[in-house]
């Protein structure tokens, strides 16, 4: 007989999880957290003494909102206003880019009037994407300098101050606070991890435009720091939270507007920073707490989706990387030569006006640790789906739908990245900034046998070169076996050019 009555702990629980689901928070937990409550104090002790100028600029602070949970919202604005000196907060501008929650229509709008209008409300007509959405929040500032922060974070102790003195004194620079963790199911703060012994880290990436925190280099920024909490150059900074003069925003174009809803904009802005004369610095006094969503939240795209945002990344690679460099993001993910990116001819033609510096400039003087740390790609001998030949399956690092490194066989689908393999010049058969190594799975160690795969286009022969000691070597071919109608499993086994299962194609599933 099934049960008909619930705890209250399992309805708790249900709903939890599926607040989760909803927001990428647990919203039973924040619901139960003051709005006002007092951040922890992550910052160093010698933050706490330093003597910030009296005559610092007033701020916006742009926030753009779209169905978010109503506590964690509420608690980043309540956090701006408590936590920033009310001399130097300008106004708070929410633009709500398109939400459909009760709670974020007139329940907002009454709630906001508490402050007098400090806290202003823009809703854009249409769903316009993070990035249009900034740009028409700075188009609606009036305060000197602008502050981005995203909808569920919390300010911390004087995280303002440190953050503009910098710009005060070169209004050409951007600068950016140090993101700390706030966990989606307990809200507990956690200081940001980093990589040098001062929890410190540059903004950088690897030649798929994935964002990435490195170390500091020690004939770079690590040489040339005199203090643990002295500000440091960044070659990119993530995106989400950086101050920046509004004029100085607005003279470089704001974002560019034709990269769609988010991913690459960070970049973007980074690089015209850096390329146009500007500086990016990382601010270790200047510290916010930033909930990270929830794996389990619905709004996350699968794993191997491909996201809109390879046509933005196209689309800033195309403007801001020379032909020397942009070969290595097409290494790296050969796919998005077929994706269109729109018209850059504005873009090119701002950065050939306003622009001293080119992108090797960049690479060697400011961003030489990001090479270092993510080697530049080796080209491609041929690359695309490999199918078993004769059948609707190809080799797949999904096993399915749970990622396992694993390589096996599933139905072909252009939809996924998994399928998507690299075999280079240098004999490693890639995929992402993985390679496949002997036992047939993902690694992201690529040193084993440094000439190991090959194809052969008559033969539909994968095959891998083991090495042994005293100069020994055999050669071995990948072979199918069927396991369903959907799914099997590739061995080695030795090469038979006979054998049907043993016959592959590479296919350019995006054509």
């Amino acid at each position: 007989m099934s049960r008909q009555e619930f705890t209250w702990e399992e309805k708790e629980n249900y709903a939890a999880k599926m607040s989760i689901q909803t927001y990428g928070f647990n919203m039973i937990v924040s619901d139960k957290i003051p709005l006002d409550r007092v951040p922890d104090d992550l910052r160093d002790q010698k933050c706490k003494h330093v003597d910030y100028p009296e005559n610092l600029p007033e701020v916006s602070v742009i926030i753009v909102f779209f169905n978010e949970g109503w506590s964690t919202f509420l608690r980043t604005v309540h956090s701006v206003i408590n936590q920033t000196p009310k001399k130097l907060l300008g106004e708070i501008i929410l633009i709500d880019d398109g939400s459909t929650r009760n709670h974020l229509k007139e329940k907002l709008d009454e709630y906001i009037q508490r402050w007098n209008g400090l806290v202003k409300i823009h809703r854009n007509e249409n769903r316009e994407g993070l990035i249009r959405a900034r740009s028409i929040g700075a188009s609606l500032a009036i305060k000197e300098v602008l502050v981005f922060l995203d909808a569920h974070c919390e300010a911390e102790y004087n995280w303002l101050p440190p953050l503009l003195a910098p710009i005060a004194r070169n209004d050409r620079i951007a600068t950016v606070p140090i993101i700390d963790k706030i966990d989606a199911n307990y809200f507990n703060f956690s200081a940001q991890g980093g990589t040098d012994d001062l929890g410190r880290a540059i903004g950088g990436w690897d030649w798929r435009l994935t964002w990435k925190r490195i170390p500091f280099q020690e004939k770079g920024e690590k040489k040339r720091l005199v203090s643990k909490i002295e500000p440091y150059p960044s070659p990119a900074m993530a995106g989400g939270l950086f101050a920046i003069n509004r004029q100085y925003f607005k003279d470089l174009k704001f974002y560019d507007p034709g990269l769609e809803i988010w991913g690459g904009e960070n970049f973007e802005l980074s690089f015209k920073l850096w390329i146009c004369g500007g500086e990016l610095l990382f601010v270790p006094c200047s510290r916010v707490g930033h909930i990270y969503r929830d794996l389990e939240w619905n709004g996350n795209p699968p794993v191997f989706r491909p996201s809109s945002s390879v046509r933005n990344y196209r689309r800033v690679v195309e403007t801001w990387f020379d032909d020397d460099w942009k070969k290595y993001f097409y290494a790296d993910r050969p796919e998005a030569k077929n994706i269109e990116f729109g018209d850059i001819s504005k873009q090119l033609e701002f950065r050939k006006n306003h622009c001293p510096h080119d992108f090797d400039w960049f690479m060697k003087e400011i961003a030489f640790g990001v090479a270092l740390e993510s080697p530049p790609p080796p080209m491609n001998k041929i690359w695309g789906a490999i199918q078993v030949r004769n059948t609707s399956q190809c080799l797949d690092a999904n096993s399915g739908y749970e990622y396992t490194g694993k390589i096996e066989t599933w139905n072909c689908n252009k939809l996924r990245p998994s399928q998507i393999f690299r075999l280079t010049e240098n004999g490693k058969l890639r995929q992402r900034d993985l390679c496949v190594n002997s036992e047939i799975k993902l690694s992201d160690d690529c040193s084993e046998n440094d000439a190991g795969w090959d194809f052969d286009e008559t033969t539909g022969m994968v095959s891998f070169l083991f090495r042994f000691g005293d100069n020994k070597e055999r050669k071995r071919c990948l072979k199918f076996r069927n396991i369903t109608n959907s799914s099997g499993r590739v061995v080695f086994a030795d090469c038979d050019a006979d054998d049907k299962n043993q016959k592959f194609t590479f296919v350019n599933l995006f054509v």
